[in-house]
C-alpha cells in the first residue's frame, strides 16, 4: 500500500518514494549544486529598486536571479530549482521560512 503524505503548504498530495535512497553520488551532486548557488548568486535587493522592468510592477525574483545573478531568498530558491532541473532532478521540495 502506497502511503501519501499531505505537506502543510502543498497544493497537491506528494507521494513518498520509499525506494529513493541518498547515495554518495546523489549526495555529491546536491553538495555541488549547493556550492554553485553560494558562489554564483549574490544576496541583494538592489536590482529590485534599480531595474526598470521590476520598477514597473511587482519585483520578480526569478527574473532578477537568472538575469543579474542576484536576488533575495526567493531568488535563491528559483536558482536552486533551475540547477536541480538542469542536473536531472524532476521534483524537489525547497524549504524556507520568513526571517
Amino acid at each position: 500500500m502506497k502511503m501519501k503524505s499531505k505537506y502543510r503548504f502543498s497544493k497537491d498530495v506528494i507521494e513518498l518514494n520509499h525506494k529513493r535512497r541518498l547515495t554518495s553520488k546523489l549526495k555529491r551532486t546536491l553538495e555541488y549544486i549547493q556550492k554553485k548557488v553560494m558562489k554564483e548568486i549574490v544576496f541583494s535587493r538592489f536590482k529590485y529598486y534599480t531595474s526598470q522592468k521590476m520598477l514597473k510592477g511587482i519585483p520578480d525574483s526569478k527574473y532578477s536571479v537568472l538575469k543579474y545573478k542576484e536576488g533575495n531568498c526567493v531568488g535563491f530558491a528559483y536558482y536552486t530549482q533551475f540547477l536541480l532541473k538542469k542536473y536531472g532532478f524532476k521534483d524537489a521540495v525547497i524549504i524556507g521560512s520568513s526571517p
